[in-house]
């Protein structure tokens, strides 16, 4: 034992055994630092593992929804597809209904120019709207499209805006009663149209009188605004009056009194909606341009006449026996004649002072005058005495027209009268008020 304790301390002597312990402390160190490094990327390693699982799965979710909307999409382009080729399907008969409807609205109209009714008209109407429902019927899938649309109308208003003067009618679908206004606000009454005419404030902002009452009051320093309708026309710029205002303020602005004024006579029906219950009719010249009846349009929406701007219940009506589509045809056959050939009617032959009352535009005025003048001038020189003094005649009465408009710078009214002479019924003219 003694010898084995002595060969011990030999091997390993006292200072070496404590740098051999330290030495195996610090590997020791060593390796539980890198075995704790180990368990850390270890963790590190299952928690990245674990993350990319979890994006993997929501990468199959998006992926599977995906896949879902693209079904649906798919689905939706062929329902689209279907439809569209049903649309174009229906559009010939869509186009035929339409006109069917507007051929019947074309004759109901009519009702509004007559004064006085009597029952073969109340039948026409009435015949009017069973044949514009049976129509609609023959295509119920398009009906359905106007579960609140003409067929349902209980009142049909008539305006005539004019240039110069303006009036309405209405008339109750059901009961078949027509009425023409002629009682006008301010206690205006017995007549049947008034004025087109506005009078504001001095900053022409706000609309004190409109109508017959508007030529009237004169307190106000602002002048009247009248005319303005003539924007519409194709008249070159220095014919248009000169307006304080822009001429689509005006147009609205007159409008929207004149709606007010109307709902006060037909409001007072049960459950009754403007927006949903009127049909508006309302008369422009023929000669207005797509753009014009767009401008036109625009105005009656913003006079809250018509609930959307693109609304059925605004229908635009040429104006019967004005603005017709004529050709004008000079003859120096032994007397001199003006002849107007209706395009859709080529047996229609007026006399010129039957085309003078007819007439709308100034520019057909003076182109009259001056053709009149030429064939004046070459009267002189091959007719006879009588077809001079006839040649004289008409001149002298055209020349005489032309001269006063031009003098007093107004122009013919839309309804074939002189604005500078008394109107033919229940109008005020600024004459008679001055």
């Amino acid at each position: 034992m003694t010898n084995e304790c002595s060969n011990s301390e030999n091997l390993f002597p006292a200072y070496n055994q404590h740098e051999v312990v330290e030495k195996l402390e610090t590997g020791f160190k060593k390796l539980n630092d890198k075995f704790i490094n180990l368990l850390e990327e270890n963790q590190r390693i299952k928690q990245h593992n674990k993350n990319l699982q979890e994006e993997n799965q929501e990468i199959s979710r998006n992926n599977l929804e995906s896949n879902k909307k693209y079904q649906e999409i798919s689905r939706n382009n062929s329902n689209l597809i279907s439809i569209n080729n049903d649309l174009k399907k229906n559009k010939k008969k869509e186009i035929q209904r339409l006109e069917v409807i507007s051929q019947n609205l074309e004759k109901n109209l009519k009702i509004l120019e007559v004064d006085e009714i009597d029952i073969n008209t109340i039948n026409v109407f009435k015949e009017n709207n069973k044949q514009t429902n049976c129509n609609i019927n023959k295509n119920p899938t398009t009906a359905l499209n106007y579960s609140k649309g003409l067929d349902d109308i209980r009142i049909v208003v008539g305006l005539d805006f004019g240039v110069t003067y303006s009036e309405f009618a209405y008339c109750h679908v059901i009961d078949e009663n027509m009425h023409t206004n002629d009682n006008w606000p301010w206690g205006v009454t017995g007549q049947f149209r008034t004025n087109t005419v506005l009078r504001y404030d001095d900053e022409f902002n706000n609309v004190l009188y409109w109508g017959a009452r508007a030529l009237k009051n004169k307190k106000h320093n602002s002048e009247p605004v009248k005319l303005f309708n003539l924007y519409l026309d194709d008249l070159p710029d220095n014919l248009k009056p000169k307006l304080p205002i822009d001429y689509k303020k005006a147009i609205t602005d007159y409008l929207r009194e004149i709606r007010m004024f109307i709902k006060e006579k037909i409001c007072h029906l049960d459950g009754f909606d403007y927006f949903e219950d009127v049909l508006l009719i309302l008369t422009i010249p023929a000669g207005y341009s797509e753009m014009d009846k767009v401008i036109m349009r625009q105005c009656v929406y913003n006079a809250d006449l018509i609930k959307d701007r693109d609304s059925e219940k605004l229908q635009f009506t040429t104006k019967y026996g004005k603005n017709e589509n004529i050709r004008l045809i000079a003859s120096v056959f032994g007397f001199v004649g003006i002849i107007l050939v209706n395009f859709h009617n080529p047996k229609c032959i007026l006399s010129p002072l039957d085309y003078c009352q007819r007439i709308s535009n100034y520019e057909t005025c003076v182109a009259i005058y001056i053709t009149l003048r030429v064939l004046f001038t070459l009267l002189i020189v091959f007719a006879d005495i009588m077809q001079v003094y006839f040649c004289f005649a008409l001149f002298s009465y055209y020349e005489k027209l032309y001269e006063k408009n031009n003098r007093s710078g107004r122009l013919i009214s839309n309804d074939g009268n002189d604005e500078v002479s008394a109107p033919t019924y229940g109008a005020v003219s600024d004459q008679s008020i001055a």
